[in-house]
């Protein structure tokens, strides 16, 4: 009966530590997709980027020079 006891004890300890670490792996998975969902975005911008007229850039006051460098960067890249 002691051994039976003994098991009990150790389980939510055993729980409480597979809780906190499906905690890290949600954090991860949520970070995960955050990238991908900021690396998305960046790479539809960057295709819209050659679209923009030059009044827009004199809005902006970029050269037609500085759009296409930025047009031309990886979506992983800043």
């Amino acid at each position: 009966m002691m051994a039976c006891e003994a098991i009990d004890l150790e389980r939510p300890a055993q729980g409480a530590a597979r809780r906190a670490g499906s905690g890290r792996v949600a954090r991860l998975v949520t970070a995960l997709l955050r990238l991908l969902h900021a690396w998305r975005e960046r790479a539809w911008l960057r295709r819209e980027l050659p679209m923009i007229d030059a009044r827009m850039l004199r809005d902006i006051g970029l050269t037609r020079a500085e759009l296409e460098g930025e047009a031309e960067k990886p979506f992983w890249r800043l």
